[in-house]
């Protein structure tokens, strides 16, 4: 009997698996969260190395994570990220910043320089950080 005991013991703890999970469950992803903070004008579009969302829409007050599928190689701390704002009335605009993912994130966001001023449409006011 308590060699069928161990035995089951010793069968249940071999199955890694089903104790401790393996390692498709961790994200292996590079992750970039993109912030905007305050400005008037949503964020339409990122992109980085292999890698482009579009079609967004990140309004003032918001965030959103991205997990990057096409994983840079090499250097991973001065990674090049370019927003684009829809600025409404004028034609959108494209800042860029580069960012270090060697931890496997980054974050980047967008700020209104002037947030109390009477011309909310100008979207030369506005900044990456």
């Amino acid at each position: 009997m308590k060699k069928l005991i161990l035995l089951l013991f010793i069968t249940l703890v071999s199955c890694s698996d089903f104790w401790w999970g393996h390692d498709d469950d961790v994200n292996q992803y590079l992750v970039l969260n993109v912030e905007n903070y305050n400005s008037y004008f949503p964020i339409i579009r990122v992109s980085l190395v292999n890698n482009e969302f579009n079609d967004l829409n990140i309004t003032s007050g918001t965030n959103e994570s991205f997990e990057l599928i096409n994983t840079p190689v090499g250097d991973l701390s001065n990674i090049d990220v370019s927003i684009e704002i829809n600025c409404i009335s004028d034609p959108s605009i494209v800042l860029s910043k580069s960012l270090d993912f060697s931890i496997g994130s980054a974050q980047i966001i967008i700020l209104n320089n002037n947030g109390n001023s009477p011309n909310v449409g100008n979207c030369n006011e506005i900044t990456v950080q």
